[in-house]
């Protein structure tokens, strides 16, 4: 019995970039717009996309005119990337309006917020992608509601 070998740096190499590679535009665009939806950078999208900030940019400003429901094709990972960002930009605020509460029991309040996001996103095994989706758009929506009262 033969012990399989394991491959060398450049084939690993080469695999990513295919994968990469094999993204549409508009595949690149939808997940560029989702992750700035929850507040993530362009510097921080171009990291985790390994792609150039300009790249990122571009996708920003000149989107493609297609639906943005594309939530059943995005990889768990990047499902993941963008579950958890939303909730760190949820987090944010409640620690923002934490910070500008008046009372004792407006302070709790939003302790309490916190730990209950805090809570529910550990709870979000790492391939549940319905709930990651359920809570990626309802912390979102919460986010928005917060900016805009």
């Amino acid at each position: 019995m033969t012990s399989a070998q394991a491959p060398s740096i450049e084939e690993l190499s080469r695999d990513v970039q295919r994968v990469r590679d094999s993204v549409t535009d508009a595949e690149f665009a939808k997940i560029v717009k989702r992750l700035a939806d929850v507040g993530m950078s362009v510097r921080r999208i171009a990291a985790l996309l390994d792609r150039p900030k300009s790249t990122v940019g571009r996708a920003l400003k000149n989107p493609p005119l297609v639906d943005y429901s594309f939530w059943d094709d995005m990889p768990i990972t990047v499902v993941y990337d963008i579950f958890y960002e939303s909730g760190t930009a949820l987090l944010g605020a409640y620690n923002h309006q934490l910070r500008e509460a008046s009372s004792v029991e407006e302070q709790d309040l939003w302790r309490d917020l916190i730990r209950e996001v805090r809570a529910a996103r550990s709870a979000v095994g790492p391939n549940d992608r319905a709930d990651m989706v359920e809570l990626s758009q309802h912390w979102t929506a919460e986010r928005e509601r917060l900016r805009h009262a």
